[in-house]
């Protein structure tokens, strides 16, 4: 171009640059030589030797063809205002995207250009920038998507879901923030991570694979780390990190280029770790960290829950095997009054067998309910009319199936008083 176009294009507050048929690169001023040489794989390319959407755009097909298209609004209006009378502004205009080394948003514009130097046809492309509304908008996006997997999660934990379906609701939270695939796994005491769920593209890919988490090379890798150390640990590419080899070969196959593994803590104990996986390196920037450890909080909670409800399980089955061969009468009843558990002893007690008792309302068998707590003195109904005078204790305990009191009650003199 002419030294007038050379200055003016210089003198552009963006890149800029001429290409004339086959996409061959004539000119560009110091903004597009910078922006070529910071795009990934171009470094050390002569000017001419590559297509402009090449060396620009890291792409590698024209522009014309929608590599990656992005979804924020193009501009209306050219970037700048041309020179009277120097070309025709507004003929096509294309949306840019690279998500390597991070993600940018790049506006081009062509304009027609009348011959400069010799070249005819030619065209000029000018660059906008608007890597900062992607970036507000993937935040906006992101905190959104976040926002609507807590509702879900804490629905399914108020609703005392199953511990797998809460994990489920947590893993497909994962899914609508962007990444691919999440599973979550449980330590085990032989040093083993277990995947108990598993979901989004090529979910079969925790089935061909094994993770540890001691030093053996399973162990090695984002999962082992972070369950040992209990701190989020990121695999940037999982083409080139040394510490992935053992699961290359299957996370390549699918398309998984990044991964992270955040550990699922309770009271300082790591139980698990939750596993996310991208197809672009580098996905895990600071905030996707954030929302992801959130996650990795309400699948502990589940967790916990399920620990909690096996404990109690594990409770009422130790109680009920004693209360089998106790000589007391033993009564579980539910807060309204049903009964739902009655032991051998109890049924001598009522005149009736255990299990002809369950179902019963618990004033049939004590003349009242409900009873005070702790000490008890009563009459008990015998169901062939009779009645039995009966002493002992009533407590209040949490089972498996919720909130419950525990009657213990022997035989005893007529009783002259009543309560605690």
């Amino acid at each position: 171009p002419g030294e007038a176009w050379q200055a003016w294009l210089e003198a552009l507050p963006m890149p800029a640059f001429l290409v004339a048929p086959g996409y061959r690169v004539q000119w560009a001023n110091r903004r597009a030589l910078e922006q070529a040489r910071g795009v990934q794989g171009t470094q050390g390319v002569p000017l001419p030797a590559a297509p402009c959407y090449r060396l620009f755009y890291g792409r590698d097909e024209p522009c014309g063809v929608p590599q990656a298209p992005c979804r924020l609004e193009l501009p209306e209006r050219p970037p700048v205002s041309l020179p009277a009378g120097q070309g025709q502004a507004g003929e096509r205009l294309f949306w840019h995207r690279s998500d390597a080394p991070a993600p940018r948003a790049l506006v081009g514009r062509l304009v027609a250009c009348p011959d400069q130097a010799g070249l005819s046809p030619c065209w000029l492309e000018l660059v906008e920038d608007r890597t900062p509304q992607l970036m507000a908008e993937m935040a906006r996006d992101r905190q959104a998507a976040l926002l609507r997997a807590i509702r879900r999660v804490d629905a399914a934990l108020i609703a005392e879901r199953p511990a797998r379906e809460v994990l489920e609701a947590v893993a497909d939270g994962v899914l609508e923030l962007g990444f691919s695939l999440c599973w979550v796994g449980l330590k085990e005491s032989d040093y083993t991570v277990r995947p108990v769920v598993s979901r989004g593209l090529a979910a079969d890919y925790v089935a061909h694979i094994r993770v540890r988490w001691d030093a053996s090379p399973e162990g090695m890798g984002p999962t082992g780390r972070a369950v040992r150390a209990g701190v989020p640990v990121v695999c940037p590419d999982t083409e080139t990190d040394p510490s992935f080899a053992p699961w290359r070969e299957q996370a390549v196959r699918r398309g998984y280029r990044s991964s992270i593994a955040v550990p699922m803590v309770a009271e300082g104990e790591v139980l698990g770790a939750l596993n996310v996986y991208s197809q672009t390196p580098n996905a895990f920037d600071e905030q996707a960290v954030e929302a992801l450890q959130t996650l990795a909080r309400q699948a502990t909670l589940a967790l916990l829950a399920a620990r909690r409800w096996e404990q109690a399980l594990e409770a009422e089955r130790r109680f009920r095997s004693l209360a089998e061969v106790a000589s007391e009468a033993i009564l579980m009843v539910r807060l309204d009054g049903r009964v739902v558990y009655a032991n051998p002893a109890a049924g001598r007690h009522f005149g009736s067998s255990p299990s002809e008792l369950v179902d019963l309302h618990a004033a049939e068998l004590l003349g009242e309910w409900p009873l005070p707590v702790g000490l008890w003195q009563g009459w008990g109904l015998r169901r062939d009319g009779g009645r039995v005078a009966l002493e002992g204790s009533v407590h209040p305990i949490h089972t498996a199936d919720g909130p419950l009191y525990t009657l213990v009650l022997r035989q005893a003199p007529a009783p002259s008083a009543r309560g605690r």
